[in-house]
């Protein structure tokens, strides 16, 4: 294998990717850790197998109930929001980010001026968002909007 200069693990080639879609098919057999998270002090492993699942069967409800609109996203980092912003990157609707650190204000503005047709929170960083905007969803309800394949 090549090596990189000044660096302690090996180079590997990668295949050329074309889209965000394929990168998250790169590896969806495989049953290895993607991701390790916490939950009321346990640990949660998902593998690229799950991600990719839970990635497509989000992209699907999205599908479903918004075709070509703009859906916000807003919170902190969290497996929840990775695989929300996939989805609704993957199912063709545009993924607005809005800044978990800014004031109510602010993300009326951004709303507006976005055409925004729903937003998924946190609910640990957005409380009342649904009295901001009607149509808001807790990204902590992630799995329940999943929609399975048939």
């Amino acid at each position: 294998m090549n090596r990189i200069p000044n660096a302690n693990y090996d180079y590997y080639d990668m295949p050329k990717l074309g889209d965000l879609k394929e990168l998250i098919e790169l590896r969806k057999d495989s049953n290895k850790t993607a991701f390790a998270y916490r939950v009321d002090g346990k640990i949660v492993k998902k593998s690229f197998k799950d991600t990719y699942n839970d990635v497509r069967y989000l992209a699907r409800y999205f599908n479903e109930y918004y075709k070509g609109k703009n859906i916000a996203i807003v919170g902190e980092n969290s497996y929840a929001w990775l695989v929300c912003s996939l989805g609704i990157v993957l199912s063709g609707n545009v993924c607005v980010v809005l800044d978990k650190d800014s004031d109510a204000e602010t993300w009326k503005k951004q709303l507006r001026q976005t055409d925004v047709r729903a937003v998924y929170y946190s609910d640990s960083y957005c409380e009342g968002m649904s009295e901001i905007f009607r149509r808001s969803f807790p990204l902590e309800d992630w799995e329940s909007y999943r929609k399975e394949t048939s």
